[in-house]
């Protein structure tokens, strides 16, 4: 080990030992009650005449004891300043400083480090694991047992990363401790959600020393100067309308690797000479917003290009504009007196939160906004950016080719899985503090991946924002301090019904599922195994998130049980056949087939298959008769079975990432019955059976593929079924 990796690690366990050592911030808590005791004293000495022989002594020991407050208070600052040293030093090495601190409080055994430091128990917790029972494990096997070298263990975490961090020494220790595996397990954690756990504290951390640094550049950027505005344009119209995003309150520490495209973006845009002008398309408008307050937030950094350097970022708040007008010269007059404010202040970059909106009510009261907006665009000294949702865009701007060449478009993407993961511990940690509440990292990963299982007509950060807002009051209710993955399962079956793998809820059915479902059918082992693979998959969190649970196309002659079949997998999976919908496919060869499944807009008919999967999204889906529903139907599904999702007839999204598909058809029939006639065995000619469909021009063979199994059922062993759910 270098003498420099010493060293810091050295400064790096003092430093940290001191600044989170409990005693020393009870040593300030009780100076600063006593400083203010004594100081209260002193200053009623001179009022209660019992107390004015005793002033001095009273003064006395107020500065003594101020004194010392101030001795603690220096140290303080000095272990700060050591430890922000330390991080500084970390930032480009082996090893994050948070690793440094762990790893070697104890440096002979990597475990007993991990469980015995602050953040070690604190992931524990996170992670929805009580301390006491992994310690207690600790002391009675892996203690006395042999252990790997800090060396080794060292080498092992920065395998994957090329980095030690808190995340990959939690990833190591369930890889080199067998048993400390086995808690994990018995807890339902996996090794990528402890790992998660870690990150999460790791990033906490960092957050609150960023926080801290308030000599930090990052942090004195965002004190407002003294008088800079002087310089430019009064904008007193623009003040009644708007908002600014660059005062420091509206600017939260957020993560920068969030929405970086977008913003890097519309700073090549707005750095223009001309028509620097941006078109934010979105899937909501906060997604605008957050790329909004984002590319402020870079401005008050300094993190920008020079011209737009000292920008001011105003939103033009168009409902508060339009129901203040309600004649045309006045609306006019007053939206002309924004924007040459605008333009004239000379450091305004103005955003129209609803561009769609102010044209259209605009021209409601006769008013012509893009006659108005024409010569602004145009302008080298106003830079705008103007935002609508993707619907809006498509329905209200596509066909404006006037404002199309005056702006350029920027799409803002859905954020990714790991940008979720970030966006909500930051908002979690929030709500957690002001509830007094603790949130799990599996909790937080369950409602992440709720969102994504259950896609509505919003995107999926605001539908996690509103479920995980309305988690901390729900549990409050029921006088849970605690959630994990458990109590978030539950509060999400009681907000929108659904309960992942329906009416299997235990562990020991899950595994026993295959079993469950042949005391119900008998004979058909291939289709069951099928589909207590897909379900095992869905539990496990391991299938495609962009797909429905299961989707089988079940073939073979009438009478072999295919119907049955699918009713019993409703029986042991839903609960019962109520969760079974069941569509005769043969109803849906007609022009209007498509129609009756998602709806007609002009008629404003309800589809059949959208209703039902708004209505229940983990349901159990019957195509009876598949091969006699028309092309255009296949060819939906198609789409459907491949994306999990889809729109009906009236723009609503339908989500079936949650729903069973099993489609039956007497497809292969011929081929079937010749098989078992010739006494072959049919699981294993299936392949046979589904070219012969494939050449009779059936199904077509990327439709079959969309399919999780295209199963043939058995003739043989079709009367052998046994007796119902009931027993009868």
């Amino acid at each position: 080990m270098s003498a420099t990796l010493t060293k810091n690690i050295s400064r790096a366990l003092t430093a940290e030992r001191f600044v989170s050592s409990k005693k020393k911030q009870a040593l300030i808590s009780i100076g600063n009650m006593l400083v203010l005791g004594f100081a209260a004293l002193v200053l009623a000495s001179y009022r209660v005449q019992e107390l004015e022989a005793l002033r001095l002594r009273l003064l006395g020991a107020f500065l003594m004891i101020a004194s010392l407050l101030l001795i603690l208070y220096l140290l303080e600052a000095y272990f700060r300043s050591l430890e922000m040293h330390a991080v500084e030093e970390c930032a480009g090495g082996k090893y994050s400083f948070e690793a440094l601190c762990v790893l070697h409080s104890d440096s002979t055994h990597p475990l007993r480090a991990f469980l015995s430091h602050e953040l070690g128990q604190l992931i524990l917790k996170r992670a929805g694991i009580p301390p006491r029972n992994v310690s207690a494990l600790a002391r009675e096997r892996e203690i006395k047992s042999e252990t790997p070298s800090v060396m080794d263990f060292e080498h092992s975490a920065s395998r994957t990363e090329g980095r030690v961090t808190l995340g990959s020494i939690a990833s190591a220790l369930s890889d080199a401790y067998p048993a400390f595996a086995q808690v994990l397990a018995e807890h339902a954690v996996t090794k990528e959600e402890f790992a998660g756990t870690a990150e999460w504290i790791e990033r906490e951390r960092s957050y609150t020393r960023r926080v801290l640094r308030w000599w930090s550049r990052e942090a004195l950027a965002r004190i407002p100067g003294i008088a800079k505005d002087w310089a430019y344009g009064g904008t007193y119209t623009l003040n009644r309308f708007s908002f600014d995003y660059s005062s420091s309150a509206s600017l939260p520490f957020i993560s920068p690797r969030r929405r970086e495209r977008e913003i890097r973006a519309l700073e090549a845009i707005l750095a223009r000479n001309r028509e620097a002008n941006a078109l934010l398309i979105g899937a909501s408008f906060s997604q605008c917003t957050d790329v909004i307050k984002g590319f402020a937030r870079e401005i008050a950094m300094g993190a920008i290009v020079p011209v737009l350097e000292h920008r001011r970022v105003v939103i033009l708040e168009t409902a508060l504009l339009l129901s203040s007008m309600s004649e045309r010269a006045g609306f006019e007059r007053t939206l002309l007196s924004i924007l040459g404010e605008a333009e004239r202040a000379g450091n305004i970059i103005l955003v129209v939160d609803n561009i769609a909106a102010l044209i259209d009510e605009g021209a409601r009261i006769g008013a012509d906004v893009m006659n108005v907006l024409e010569r602004a665009l145009a302008s080298q000294h106003l830079h705008l950016i103007a935002c609508t949702t993707g619907e809006l865009f498509r329905t209200e701007l596509a066909s404006n080719t006037a404002l199309l060449a005056r702006m350029q478009t920027v799409e803002v993407r859905e954020l990714t899985e790991s940008e979720l993961i970030a966006l909500y511990e930051e908002r979690g940690s929030a709500i957690a503090r002001s509830e007094r509440i603790l949130f799990t990292y599996p909790a937080l990963m369950a409602l992440i991946k709720s969102a994504l299982a259950f896609p509505g007509d919003e995107p999926a950060e605001e539908l996690i924002y509103d479920r995980l807002t309305e988690l901390a009051p729900w549990a409050l209710a029921k006088n849970i301090r605690v959630i994990g993955r458990r109590e978030c399962e539950e509060f999400l079956k009681e907000k929108i019904g659904v309960s992942i793998g329906g009416g299997i809820d235990s562990a020991a059915q899950v595994v026993n599922l295959e079993a469950l479902l042949r005391e119900q059918v008998v004979g058909q082992d291939e289709a069951l195994t099928a589909v207590a693979n897909a379900v095992k998959r869905n539990r496990a969190d391991i299938r495609n998130l962009q797909r429905p649970v299961g989707s089988f196309l079940f073939l073979g002659p009438t009478g072999v049980g295919k119907t049955e079949t699918a009713k019993a997998l409703a029986r042991v999976l839903a609960g019962g056949e109520d969760a079974l919908t069941r569509f005769d496919m043969s109803e849906y060869a007609g022009a209007d087939a498509l129609e009756r499944l998602i709806g007609d807009a002009g008629t404003q008919r309800a589809g059949e298959l959208a209703a039902r999967l708004h209505e229940h999204p983990n349901s159990v889906i019957l195509l009876d008769e598949f091969e006699k529903a028309s092309r255009e139907v296949h060819n939906f599904f198609l789409a459907l079975l491949d994306e999990g999702r889809t729109a009906d007839a009236h723009g609503k999204m339908m989500n079936a990432r949650n729903a069973l598909f099993i489609a039956t058809s007497n497809a292969g029939a011929d081929h079937i019955w010749w098989l078992t006639g010739e006494g072959r065995d049919i699981a294993a000619e299936r392949q046979f059976i589904i070219e012969g469909i494939i050449h009779d021009g059936i199904f077509a063979p990327e439709l079959l593929n969309r399919f999780d199994a295209v199963t043939p059922l058995c003739i043989c062993e079709a009367a052998q079924r046994k007796r119902n759910w009931f027993g009868n």
